[in-house]
């Protein structure tokens, strides 16, 4: 039976964390995020839901967009944003998967990376099985 990823890890001094996800339903889709600081403290938090079917891989790229998007909007210099779906990070920090994949909104993702100068580290939570 897998275990639940940890929900919190220590970061480093003057980083924050950024956690996102989604949930894919037949006809709609929700992404949240959560903004933790070094005690694990959730700072902000946020929730939006979109009408229409989404592929769970589309559905994250939403929630990392925006994860993305709160951190240059705030400020913050120091970011781990850490999300359970590892094709999405691959995808933006490695381009191991095909680019035809939600491109504009790889994009998207990537020229806000481009364009900030953030430290953002990215870190993929997975689920570990006995």
């Amino acid at each position: 039976m897998p275990s639940p990823p940890s929900i919190w890890e220590c970061v480093p001094q003057d980083f924050m964390k950024i956690t996102y996800g989604a949930v894919v339903r037949d006809f709609a889709c929700s992404f949240g995020l959560a903004v933790r600081g070094i005690d694990g403290q959730v700072l902000l938090a946020s929730r939006s839901q979109h009408q229409g079917g989404y592929e769970p891989y589309l559905a994250e790229l939403f929630a990392v967009r925006e994860a993305i998007s709160l951190a240059f909007s705030r400020s913050l210099l120091h970011v781990i944003i850490e999300g359970d779906y590892e094709m999405v990070i691959l995808q933006l920090v490695c381009r191991t998967v095909e680019d035809s994949l939600g491109s504009s909104l790889v994009q998207e993702c990537r020229q806000l990376l481009v364009s900030c100068s953030l430290c953002i580290i990215f870190k993929a939570i997975s689920w570990i099985t006995n």
